[in-house]
């Protein structure tokens, strides 16, 4: 009896052992592979026609709307070694792009230290 409940915590373990580990590989290939994430940029916006994002920093003003882009959208670009299009919304809606200007909610939603300006 002894060597049968043996037996039963070996398998235990090993199936354990597999399910983690396919658990790993379906992590790696949803981020490394299928690009399967939002990337979130601050990308330039115009308080004349837009509510924007006012952020001081290290005595600099920083003036932005944010976007979130899933990563599968964008095209690869180095930004060490190449000028990198800024992130858009163009011909993208729904889950896999959004801009979100500046509003109570949105500071609130992203813990931002910002204040709005623009237009509301």
């Amino acid at each position: 009896m002894e060597q049968g409940s043996k037996s039963y915590t070996i398998l235990a373990v090993l199936i354990l052992i597999l399910v983690l580990i396919l658990i790993l590989l379906i992590g790696w290939y949803r981020f490394n592979v299928s690009g399967n994430f939002l990337i979130y940029a601050w990308v330039e916006c115009n308080p004349e026609t837009e509510s924007c994002f006012l952020t001081e920093y290290e005595g600099e003003e920083y003036i932005y709307k944010i976007v979130l882009r899933r990563a599968n959208t964008i095209a690869q670009c180095d930004p060490w070694e190449d000028e990198c299009a800024e992130l858009s919304c163009e011909q993208l809606s729904g889950a896999a792009c959004q801009t979100h200007t500046c509003s109570e909610d949105a500071i609130e939603e992203f813990a931002l230290d910002a204040t709005c300006i623009g237009e509301n």
